[in-house]
């Protein structure tokens, strides 16, 4: 992955592109499936004039067909630099779903996540409904037992 790194209104140093570098291996590690030299990252980071420090991040992610563009504003240019990231490996995750057809074959919620309704039931409905259960499993239980001796 190439990245082209902009400042604006701040100094470029040369600290700037293992930082980026660091922030960004989360969407990198995706990307396997691309070639490295066919991805281009657009870095463009810019130090607002405010009082304080404020940093403004923008990044447009260049892949072969497809572009992801994610930007932040935070106070911080490490915690900009991270929700950038966050963004397009949102993003890039998404692409790349797109791209195997998962929509058409991959189950999205297990049984455990569902979500079920409950229903008030009366203790009298309730052991009625366990004694019918216990009938049920002895019944089952002396039908396996038959079989067998036979």
């Amino acid at each position: 992955m190439y990245y082209q790194i902009y400042c604006k209104d701040m100094d470029c140093s040369e600290g700037m592109e293992p930082l980026v570098r660091t922030k960004m291996e989360v969407v990198e590690h995706l990307l396997t499936d691309y070639p490295p030299d066919s991805i281009i990252a657009r870095v463009t980071l810019r130090r607002l004039p405010v009082s304080h420090e404020y940093y403004n991040v923008r990044v447009v992610l260049e892949l072969p067909g497809d572009v992801c563009y994610a930007r932040s504003s935070a106070e911080k240019l490490e915690t900009g630099l991270i929700d950038v990231a966050s963004e397009l490996e949102r993003q890039v995750k998404h692409l790349l779903s797109q791209k195997r057809n998962e929509t058409y074959w991959k189950r999205h919620d297990r049984p455990s996540e569902t979500i079920r309704e409950t229903v008030a039931v009366d203790e009298d409905e309730l052991l009625d409904i366990q004694d019918e259960v216990r009938q049920r499993t002895e019944q089952q239980r002396g039908r396996g037992q038959t079989r067998r001796a036979a």
